[in-house]
């Protein structure tokens, strides 16, 4: 931030490796992303903006999807009917679902609009890989400890009962969605994270990867 002698501040973008000016007061990350949160609230038209407003409920929406999904074929496999549903549910959908809104605000989108990924590929790949781990692996692990752990309480298969005597890999095999849908939410959840950040990262090289003209307009407004 530049500090000229009226008293007027005014953002400059310096690159990395760059020697900053005497009268340049460097910002923190924080502030960056104040800025830029402001400028996506304030940018017309809103179209342009909206995959930074709903890009997390779309990953929401996935995960969810795909958890439910995991957790109705598990629960359906082990016989377990009604029972501990609020439990089960609650652990395996509501759970990542709420992660993974949380790890693309806190991972993804910081990375974004403060241009610190140069690479919109692996931007991508990394994305679509935290968004794979909550909508896909994170809900199969769990739905299937709390199955199991109902199906031993109310021995509603007599596999679970035996697990250590006939094996885990076993248990898994027999209880598991088949390959074909767990590949299909698999893809889903990786086409999802990798959309979301190439289209954020389309928004920020179009409209946000340079400073405002009017720094106090931004923060007044």
């Amino acid at each position: 931030m530049e500090n000229t002698q009226s008293k007027v501040m005014r953002p400059v973008l310096v690159r990395k490796g760059e020697a900053l000016p005497d009268t340049v007061m460097p910002m923190t990350e924080t502030e960056v992303l104040d800025i830029q949160n402001k400028r996506i609230e304030k940018f017309t038209p809103k179209s342009e903006m909206r995959i930074f407003q709903y890009g997390s409920h779309v990953m929401v929406a996935t995960t969810a999807l795909s958890a439910f999904v995991v957790n109705t074929i598990l629960r359906k496999n082990f016989r377990l009917g009604g029972l501990k549903m609020v439990m089960s549910y609650g652990a395996s959908v509501c759970v990542p679902s709420v992660l993974s809104a949380a790890l693309n605000e806190l991972y993804v989108r910081p990375k974004v609009l403060l241009g610190m990924e140069s690479c919109p590929t692996c931007l991508s790949m990394k994305a679509a890989v935290v968004q794979s781990l909550m909508g896909l692996c994170y809900p199969f692990v769990i739905s299937f400890v709390t199955c199991l752990t109902t199906s031993r309480e109310y021995f509603t298969l007599d596999i679970a009962t035996n697990s250590k005597r006939m094996g885990y890999f076993r248990l898994i095999r027999q209880v598991s969605p088949s390959s074909n849908i767990l590949l299909a939410l698999g893809l889903l959840n990786m086409t999802v994270g990798m959309e979301v950040a190439r289209r954020q990262m389309k928004a920020y090289v179009q409209h946000l990867s340079k400073p405002p003209s009017e720094y106090g307009n931004v923060i007044n407004e």
